[in-house]
């Protein structure tokens, strides 16, 4: 990890990436299983790699959900090029068309979208009631199973 910048640095900066299924088209050529949290865990994995190989991250990706519902975040040094990582990564793992990828703007406390390119912004509230339903769906799925 990069401990050159202290965690409160005000350059560390926070991305939240989103992987959602249902937000795209449909990809039949995907084959991931449904509740696939094995495979949400081996792509924080990746990311984190990779963002310290960049010398980018701060605080490793923590992650919630199944990887075809799933929101990741963690801290970096540039979100510029933090995001450049987190594309190379999601095109070689074919997600890039699933994927919505948020700043924290600080100063006005909203989460600005980055990809794909700007758009819908959030309000933080919004953002972490989407993460309760992440967390009740997966919850509703365990018990049918």
């Amino acid at each position: 990890m990069n401990t050159e910048l202290p965690i409160n640095s005000s350059l560390a900066e926070r991305l939240f990436l989103t992987i959602d299924f249902g937000a795209a088209a449909p990809v039949p050529s995907l084959p991931f299983p449904k509740n696939n949290l094995v495979g949400a865990l081996l792509l924080a994995q990746l990311v984190e790699a990779k963002l310290e190989a960049g010398s980018q991250l701060i605080i490793p990706v923590a992650f919630v959900g199944p990887l075809n519902k799933s929101i990741f975040v963690c801290t970096v040094a540039d979100w510029r090029l933090a995001m450049e990582i987190i594309l190379a990564v999601l095109d070689k793992v074919a997600l890039r068309s699933l994927a919505r990828l948020y700043r924290v703007d600080s100063g006005e406390l909203i989460l600005r979208q980055v990809l794909p390119g700007a758009g819908q912004d959030i309000l933080p509230a919004d953002f972490f009631s989407d993460v309760s339903s992440v967390l009740i769906k997966q919850e509703i799925d365990e018990d049918v199973l």
